[in-house]
């Protein structure tokens, strides 16, 4: 599915270019008029109320193009496929639902051992992402305009 969906928000972005070339003339056109109570620094909180409602229109469209190529591409199936997955390493144990039947666990230690380094991570990006845009804005003086 990573193709279509790839496919299918990019379909989508094309759709908010006209909203954002008509927002950005109402900008200009803000500005080119002086000060204005209603619409200050670029009307940030607009454009983004217009990405918010895109985004929701975009996960919803998406929903019903994924249901759509899953009946298509017959993956709807009633029954669930119980194979065994060949990359999947675990210990043999009995199984929390039937006691008589053993599956394969992974390990709790290593889950939260990968669970933390992912959290590691992410928080680490967005900590760099936080450095650079308060950088960013002091570097600017709090005045954005469309060189910065």
């Amino acid at each position: 599915f990573i193709f279509a969906w790839n496919g299918h928000y990019c379909k989508l972005l094309l759709a908010l270019v006209p909203v954002s070339l008509v927002f950005l003339a109402i900008n200009a056109l803000a500005m080119l008029v002086g000060p204005n109570p209603y619409w200050n620094r670029n009307s940030v909180m607009g454009f983004s109320t217009i990405v918010a409602v895109w985004g929701k229109w975009a996960q919803n469209s998406w929903a019903r193009e994924q249901q759509y190529l899953a009946t298509l591409w017959d993956l709807n199936e009633a029954e669930k496929d119980r194979s065994q997955r060949a990359d999947f390493s675990g210990s043999v144990r009995p199984s929390h639902v039937d006691r008589n039947i053993t599956e394969l666990h992974y390990d709790g230690k290593r889950k939260t051992l990968r669970m933390s380094v992912s959290w590691l991570i992410t928080v680490s990006f967005c900590c760099v992402d936080f450095f650079f845009v308060v950088t960013w804005l002091n570097l600017w003086d709090g005045k954005m305009n469309q060189l910065a």
